[in-house]
């Protein structure tokens, strides 16, 4: 208790810190309520199926993509983006849900944009935490966020569980929607330095170089992705 504050006086994790949890606790509902949309549409494992693998797929596939933009552009400029891919994606389903159109080819679709924009929101945060903090602070910053993660993912479920009974899967993802949009002008208070770069940008170059580290890595190949 007496150690929490400090990271907290540090303006940039602050802000991060708060941006983070917010989209932790509202983004850890949206499996659970894709999951009872999908079902609710068509009762077929298959379906649900279709539908996870959309998103695990374009996740794997733009996660090198995502690791070159994010050394490349500003991190917290990547993110917001990404954030407003979501707030795209999920608003869609959700309206789509309140509605009474959605199918599952559009469940799909929609699905593997929001993969593909997790894609890049991964790589954008890794090590950005050390950007936002001192090296004093730093074991405490990524203690806090820890915490907050691993709460969520046993809270999440639960609280995704307790709308999507009382009303409905389409209110549990205008929560997340109203997450994303809390997130980003939260982000905008963050302020890091410009990315490290030699000035020259080649997509394809990159991802050879990408792809070749990963390829070195035992055990590590294009699918790993940060947490």
């Amino acid at each position: 208790m007496t150690r929490g504050p400090a990271a907290l006086g540090d303006r940039n994790f602050r802000w991060f810190f708060l941006a983070r949890a917010i989209t932790l606790i509202t983004g850890s509902m949206s499996s659970i309520a894709l999951a009872f949309a999908v079902l609710g549409i068509d009762n077929d494992p298959v379906s649900l199926s279709l539908v996870l693998a959309a998103f695990t797929v374009a996740n794997i596939v733009f996660v090198l993509f995502g690791g070159v933009v994010a050394d490349r552009l500003p991190r917290a400029l990547v993110i917001q983006a990404c954030y407003v891919l979501d707030i795209l994606s999920i608003g869609t389903i959700a309206a789509l849900l309140f509605t009474g159109t959605a199918s599952i080819p559009a469940l799909i679709g929609l699905a593997a944009l929001n993969g593909a924009s997790t894609a890049f929101v991964m790589p954008a945060m890794q090590g950005l935490i050390p950007q936002l903090t001192t090296p004093a602070h730093l074991q405490q910053a990524n203690a806090m966020i820890s915490f907050v993660r691993s709460a969520v993912t046993i809270g999440g479920p639960v609280i995704a569980g307790v709308l999507v009974a009382t009303v409905g899967p389409a209110w549990a993802m205008v929560v997340q929607v109203i997450g994303w949009l809390a997130a980003i002008p939260i982000l905008a208070l963050v302020k890091l330095p410009p990315p490290a770069g030699d000035g020259e940008f080649s997509l394809f170059a990159d991802l050879r170089a990408g792809w070749g580290s990963s390829g070195a890595a035992p055990g590590c190949g294009p699918s790993c992705s940060p947490s």
